[in-house]
This record gives C-alpha cells, structure tokens and sequence, in this order.
C-alpha cells in the first residue's frame, strides 16, 4: 500500500525507508508504504479493506487522521517479477503545510523506525505551468 500525501501548499511527502525493513531497505518512496496484514485489516474471513489500510498507514507513519485529507485510489499495480501487488492513493491535506507536516513528524510517529529520513519536494501540481 503506497500513498502519496500532498501538503496544503502543494508538498509531495518522500521519506527514505529505515535499513531496517525487509522491503526495499535505504530507498526513497512514497509518504506512506504499508503492509497489508490479515490479522490487522481484516475481520473474520474477508479480505483486507483497502480504504482501512490506508488510513492506518498515513496514522501510524505520518501521525494524521483521516479528517484531515482526503484520499482517492490512484492505481492497483501487479509486479509479477516479485510477486507481489500493491495500491496507490492519493491522500490531499486539508490544512497542514511542509511544515506543519514536519512538526508533527518531529513529535513521534508510530511507526518510526520504518523511515529514516522524511523530505518532501514541490508537486507536479505546484510546479506545473499555470498552477496557482
């Protein structure tokens, strides 16, 4: 589960993923990578919710609740080589800007050890031409 988190001025969201974790140890990605767990985002037999795992990521990795963006399914992508899929939202913050964003990462986050390094860099949206 990938989702990109854009800031109230038009901030995409990276952070570098801690040499701790199995998956892509050290490299960039997307504002929230999160796993997909039975147990966790489950209930009884069903499949795991999608729209449940995303929330879960952006509260754990970048300490928000879900009233303070929106979130669109941008794409479900199958990576046969590695067997393994994946989804990508699109998580828009309401109000909290680059540096909101960071000041509440310096806080803490749940999941702190899975990320090293956060960052973020102008949107394709703020750099576009004609974006206001």
């Amino acid at each position: 589960m990938n989702v990109a988190a854009v800031t109230a001025d038009d901030m995409l969201v990276v952070s570098r993923r801690s040499d701790r974790v199995r998956m892509a140890p050290g490299v960039w990605n997307s504002s929230v990578n999160e796993g997909l767990s039975r147990l966790i985002d489950s209930s009884g037999r069903n499949a795991p919710d999608l729209y449940a795992v995303a929330p879960r990521g952006m509260r754990e990795e970048l300490s928000l609740e879900l009233n303070e963006y929106s979130l669109g399914l941008l794409a479900f992508v199958l990576d046969v080589d590695k067997r393994h899929w994946s989804a990508h939202f699109y998580a828009r913050l309401g109000t909290l800007t680059r540096e909101g964003i960071q000041a509440r990462m310096s806080r803490g986050v749940a999941d702190r050890w899975e990320h090293q390094t956060p960052d973020s860099f102008p949107s394709a949206r703020r750099t576009s031409p004609g974006a206001s």
